[in-house]
């Protein structure tokens, strides 16, 4: 029986309701597994500078609700990132248990030019790089 669960997130795509309901059928399944296995996450692209604008607050809470769910898998995760990692493919790389960036790898926190994404990526990054780092890296 094969224990490791996969799925790609392209950050060049904003959230949608079919992505949610992707990221949330991969946690029932590994959730279902009682915690044997690995699930692998394949993460690369990131959104145009207009992605964000037909977003509503309800559609970007469920995804991050889906980001949280698999961020508390009973498995362990593993994102494997290239290229541009940005908008859902940072949220998801971010949620990560063990983060794996090839050399071309660059993290893009986006915005619209007066705000940042709204999801939970900042809040990722200063748990995990510290809030000076992060300050300097998204400012």
């Amino acid at each position: 029986m094969d224990h490791t669960l996969t799925a790609e997130i392209d950050g060049a795509e904003p959230p949608t309701p079919a992505a949610v309901k992707a990221l949330a059928g991969l946690c029932d399944r590994a959730e279902d597994r009682g915690g044997s296995g690995v699930v692998i996450l394949h993460v690369t692209g990131a959104p145009a500078g207009d992605w964000a604008g037909g977003l509503d607050v309800m559609l970007v809470s469920k995804w991050e609700r889906a980001v949280r769910r698999l961020e508390r898998l009973p498995m362990a995760t593993l994102a494997l990132a290239h290229g541009e990692c940005g908008g859902m493919a940072l949220d998801v790389f971010l949620a990560a248990d063990i983060r794996v960036a090839a050399l071309d790898t660059r993290l893009l926190v986006h915005g619209d030019g007066s705000a940042t994404w709204p999801g939970m990526a900042g809040f990722r990054l200063v748990q995990l790089a510290g809030a000076a780092r992060t300050r300097r890296a998204v400012l």
